[in-house]
């Protein structure tokens, strides 16, 4: 109970954090759908392959904001740890959906991540934590330019998941999730703090390899000058499916 109670501090910490910064800085709002397809290929009990396809773009006007790829091989531990290594691979274009120029500018980022899973009655929580290498092509505002440049990020993930109703394999729960990022590199001078996202879905499973997911995720900010934010809002629709391989125990 003592520990439930810590975690619950912690997320209202977080947004009132949030709340907080956004009244006293330079706040740029802007409106977002994300729409992303992921697969699980469960090998076994223990091995599991993750790809995920996500595609971002503002909603007025509409233009696209970034692309995202990721495939990423996890190791299931007993009880609920569970740590993983990929690849993801970005296409970032403008931040401003009014802009004229419809640069791209790639990103390569090898991840590592390790979540522990605690189960309850009707609730199970999860803490995410992901560690990023980020490789950004060098651009100016009309061209690429040779090179990349380095950065690190560190994620921290509390996510939430409320079972409301469970027949055989079919599911429905409400999803509630807040998520900080710090990041450091050369380039990094006002902005140590990334951003912080809090989140809140509604899931069904109708069956044991399909899902699907509809939430609103707002994003929060900072920018490089450390004085100006993003504050976003965006709508995010998924689909979930899963292969499960047969195997020999």
């Amino acid at each position: 109970m003592r520990q439930n109670l810590r975690l619950v501090l912690l997320f209202l910490s977080l947004v009132q954090l949030t709340n907080a910064a956004v009244t006293t800085r330079q706040v740029t709002t802007q409106a977002l759908t994300w729409t992303r397809l992921t697969n699980t290929l469960q090998i076994d009990s223990h091995w599991s392959i993750y790809t995920e396809a996500d595609n971002r773009i503002f909603d007025s006007p509409a233009k696209e904001n970034q692309a995202v790829l990721r495939l990423m091989v996890r190791y299931g531990f007993k009880p609920g740890i569970t740590i993983g290594g990929g690849y993801v691979s970005l296409f970032n274009f403008p931040n401003d959906p009014n802009s004229k120029s419809n640069l791209m500018i790639p990103e390569l980022r090898p991840t590592v991540d390790v979540t522990f899973r605690q189960s309850f009655k009707k609730i199970t929580l999860y803490h995410r934590n992901v560690f990023e290498n980020r490789f950004i092509h060098n651009a100016s505002s009309t061209e690429l330019k040779s090179g990349y440049t380095y950065t690190f990020r560190y994620r921290y993930r509390l996510q939430a998941d409320f079972l409301l109703w469970k027949k055989n394999y079919s599911s429905v729960k409400i999803i509630l999730s807040d998520e900080l990022m710090f990041q450091m590199g050369k380039t990094i001078v006002y902005n140590v703090f990334d951003q912080n996202r809090i989140y809140a879905a509604l899931g069904y499973e109708p069956l044991k390899w399909l899902g699907f997911e509809a939430g609103y995720l707002h994003i929060f900010q900072q920018r490089s000058t450390g004085s100006d934010f993003y504050s976003r809002h965006v709508f995010r629709f998924s689909i979930h499916t899963k292969i499960f391989l047969k195997h020999k125990n």
